[in-house]
């Protein structure tokens, strides 16, 4: 960390004699009051502080630089930026068949329920497909809004899900089998984002197929797409079923590089990486959200407890 004190002379009541500081640049003895303050990026997390003290410290979430907050319990928290400047969507369960949504209209498909709450996933909302062949579930921006940008104006975005796979298998077992899941941000429908193993449009986001006749993946794969070549990036964490998932995307505004991270919540397993291939263009708008489609007549849950979206402005 450091501090850049004014240099120049402050004229006040006398006050109690404080911890010295660093010299000014601008000559001042050190006493000055801050200017601002830096925080460098913490690359592994500090240790929780003793009671009664809050530990402030600067870390990159999916390569964005986020200020955070770790108290004696030595959970962190991640500061909101302004609500009143940015542009941001947040999507949280509400009840019986209904979620609740603010900055933004929605679109779901599925059968939407409200289970108990449990100790690896909390509350979340839950999504069924209804033992349909193709039919898909989940939920996402009703509009597009989100861009990367092309070198001016309002762009960039930071997406965040966190995402339960309650049921035991969502493998392929024989021809016509399986599912396909897509958390992030698509230019076409959601329901179209898991439509094949080579979806149409330009998307950014996390891909998981496991079809007979298809891809079978272990791994969930960071897929991007320019509405021509699809690129696939191995995270190199196992998708599980019965678990719960934090999935996070950066796009810098106006960048040619867009980077992600993925954690699983029961091992606490952290993968993060970048890609600078096949990225959507930097014209186009897309929605935000995520979606599963089963392959086969099969009654398949998905549910979320968090779908985040947020640009600068």
């Amino acid at each position: 960390m450091s501090w850049n004190p004014t240099g120049e002379s402050i004229q006040g009541p006398q006050g109690p004699a404080g911890p010295q500081g660093p010299p000014g640049p601008g000559g001042g003895t050190g006493n000055e009051p801050l200017q601002w303050v830096d925080f460098n990026d913490q690359v592994s997390e500090p240790s929780a502080p003793a009671d009664g003290v809050l530990r402030a410290y600067s870390a990159k979430l999916a390569g964005r630089m986020l200020l955070n907050q770790r108290g004696a319990s030595g959970l962190r928290t991640v500061l909101q930026p302004a609500l009143f400047e940015n542009n941001l969507w947040l999507v949280s369960p509400n009840q019986t068949s209904s979620l609740s949504a603010l900055g933004g209209g929605l679109t779901s498909v599925g059968t939407i329920s409200h289970p108990a709450p449990s100790p690896a996933c909390g509350r979340m909302a839950n999504f069924n497909t209804n033992a349909l062949a193709g039919i898909t579930a989940g939920t996402g921006n009703r509009d597009v809004i989100w861009t990367r940008g092309n070198g001016s104006g309002a762009a960039g975005f930071f997406y965040a899900a966190r995402l339960g796979f309650p049921a035991d298998s969502y493998d392929s077992d024989g021809p016509d089998t399986g599912t396909r899941l897509f958390c992030g941000l698509t230019s076409q429908t959601m329901s179209s984002s898991v439509a094949s193993d080579n979806p149409a449009g330009h998307y950014c986001g996390f891909f998981r197929c496991h079809s007979d006749d298809g891809a079978q993946d272990a791994n969930w794969q960071f897929a991007t797409k320019n509405n021509v070549t699809l690129q696939l990036q191995d995270t190199g964490l196992p998708f599980l079923p019965e678990r719960a998932f934090d999935f996070r995307v950066f796009a810098p505004p106006h960048a040619s590089e867009v980077f992600w991270s993925i954690t699983d919540l029961t091992t606490e397993q952290l993968a993060e990486g970048s890609q600078t291939l096949s990225l959507p263009a930097g014209t186009v708008y897309m929605r935000a959200g995520f979606q599963m489609q089963t392959i086969n007549p099969a009654s398949r849950h998905i549910r979320v407890q968090r779908l985040y979206c947020e640009s600068d402005r």
